[in-house]
């Protein structure tokens, strides 16, 4: 009888880890493994305050609790075009849990941190985790970042940053002990329109939540970046805090990492972004092995044919590629190995193909110094040319106008 009371008593006084909350015990094992490769990421900044402050996740844990402290968080900036991370500056973010601060210090009050921002992330291995540059990125000069694990009891805060890719939107975060998680498997090869999607994060302050759609489109450009970045589009729900979380295929893989939304009233209408996988992979993977991400240039702008009677004649010539060469760039790898302006690219790699998107995707798998095989239709004949990759500028933002 002493033995069973024991056995209960500690049962009963065992603390879960954050996730264990939130448990279904009906949820399949598949849902149960890829929620304890996710975690909630907070950043903070100092505030004034009396007290020492509480544990930011215990108003997630207790939602029945009211916090009259602070004013309602206001989750979405003015524009329509956001991602899914909050910040305290009330700039373009799309999950932003922000408290201001009150009033200014004196030198008589205690600095103590507060939450400034959540958004999710995923193990790829025993140590780091992937998630948004954006959900991590410095304010002020400094980010004190936490992280809260599914199976794990405790705050996480010896978290570094290892590296980032602005322009890309993924940050590496490597955390500095060991605990009990499962890993995310990258799914690199490119969705199809209409294929099943689902996402797990902490959308709107709901806390590894699962929820499913499909792959809208798997083509849409980012203005504001170079053409290396591109979307995936989805109709998944994936509101404020889902930033950094992965967008998975039936098979719990991962094809995406979660980034905006757009939409006309702040909140999920239906149009969401994420990072390609193959994308994704690439940068994190450069990042541990070297702290920072490279990207492959050939030094060309491309386009579609906007001659309709020379796509007629292509057509004619039995040319089915409408991707033609509309500038070379001076010194660069094209330039140097024969490529001009008005070639018509008709295979990378080997590979058929028609668009932007799909040489670009293809450069995603190569490193600068790598060679890259381009077939090209010039004056009646195929010319195929291999050249070797040099190393991509500084993205040059792109304006809206016009698209």
């Amino acid at each position: 009888m002493k033995k069973i009371l024991v056995l209960v008593f500690c049962f009963l006084f065992v603390t879960p880890g954050y996730g264990d909350h939130y448990k279904d015990s009906k949820r399949s094992d598949k849902f149960q493994d890829l929620e304890e490769a996710i975690v909630l990421i907070t950043t903070e900044i100092s505030q004034d305050v009396r007290q020492p402050s509480e544990n930011p996740f215990d108003k997630f844990l207790q939602p029945d609790v009211e916090d009259k402290s602070s004013p309602p968080p206001k989750l979405l900036p003015e524009n329509s075009m956001f991602n899914l991370h909050n910040h305290h500056n009330g700039s373009n973010c799309a999950s932003c849990h922000s408290q201001k601060i009150g009033h200014e210090a004196n030198e008589n009050e205690e600095q103590a941190p507060v939450p400034s921002g959540m958004g999710t992330g995923f193990f790829i291995d025993e140590y780091h985790i992937v998630t948004n540059y954006h959900v991590v990125k410095e304010r002020n000069g400094k980010a004190d970042i936490k992280v809260y694990s599914y199976n794990y009891p405790f705050v996480i805060d010896d978290v570094t940053l290892i590296g980032y890719d602005e322009e890309v939107d993924i940050a590496v975060l490597r955390i500095n002990k060991k605990i009990p998680h499962s890993i995310m498997k990258w799914e690199t090869e490119r969705p199809y329109a209409g294929q099943e999607s689902w996402a797990i994060g902490h959308g709107a302050g709901q806390i590894w939540s699962v929820t499913y759609g499909i792959i809208s489109s798997t083509y849409r450009p980012n203005y504001s970046a170079s053409t290396f970045v591109h979307y995936w589009q989805t109709d998944t729900v994936i509101n404020s805090g889902n930033s950094g979380g992965p967008l998975l295929d039936e098979n719990g893989h991962v094809i995406g990492v979660n980034t905006l939304i757009i939409s006309p009233t702040k909140f999920y209408v239906g149009y969401g972004y994420a990072v390609p996988a193959a994308l994704a992979k690439r940068v994190a993977e450069q990042i541990i092995e070297t702290g920072y991400h490279v990207k492959p240039s050939i030094g060309i702008i491309m386009g579609t044919i906007e001659d309709e009677e020379r796509y007629l004649s292509l057509l004619d010539e039995g040319i089915t590629s409408v991707l033609e060469i509309k500038e070379v760039v001076s010194g660069s790898p094209a330039e140097h190995f024969g490529i001009q302006t008005g070639d018509i690219i008709t295979k990378v790699e080997g590979q058929e193909l028609s668009t932007t998107p799909e040489v670009i995707e293809i450069l995603w798998t190569k490193m600068p110094g790598d060679d890259l095989q381009i077939e090209l239709y010039r004056d009646g004949e195929i010319k195929t040319i291999t050249l070797v990759l040099d190393q991509s500028a500084p993205a040059e933002p792109r304006s809206f106008e016009g698209r």
